[in-house]
């Protein structure tokens, strides 16, 4: 099945802790069940001391959310899906409420949201994953 949402895309957290909150997505899990959203809080997560270090540190990672508890924001602000529809040869991803088609957007600055620790939340799922 097509991957309804993509990053840069507006969404809405519609159940869980952080339900209301709105934002860009940012990037996605390495499974892709979790998504990252702009503006969710950070946790903290203390590290041990490496060997050629003297100290551990605690470093902030984003709060991750399940794909199923987001959707898509409308240009009026309320939650709708995403459908996948075929015109002239091309798959074209349609709101279901009010029919409108959602342009392709690229994250304005990448290099902000790697930044902000989405990569390094990355490695860390990544890493409990094995």
């Amino acid at each position: 099945m097509a991957q309804r949402l993509q990053i840069g895309d507006t969404v809405v957290v519609r159940s869980g802790n952080h339900r209301g909150l709105t934002g860009a997505l940012v990037g996605f899990t390495a499974t892709k069940e979790r998504a990252f959203v702009e503006g969710a809080p950070t946790r903290r997560r203390h590290r041990k001391a490496l060997p050629g270090e003297a100290q551990g540190t605690i470093v902030e990672l984003p709060i991750s959310v399940h794909v199923s508890n987001i959707a898509h924001v409308t240009s009026d602000g309320k939650p709708s899906r995403i459908r996948v529809v075929e015109r002239n040869g091309e798959r074209v991803r349609t709101l279901v409420k009010g029919g409108q088609d959602v342009l392709k957007r690229e994250l304005a600055n990448l290099a902000s949201a790697k930044e902000s620790g989405v990569a390094a939340a990355q490695d860390a799922a990544e890493a409990g994953a094995e």
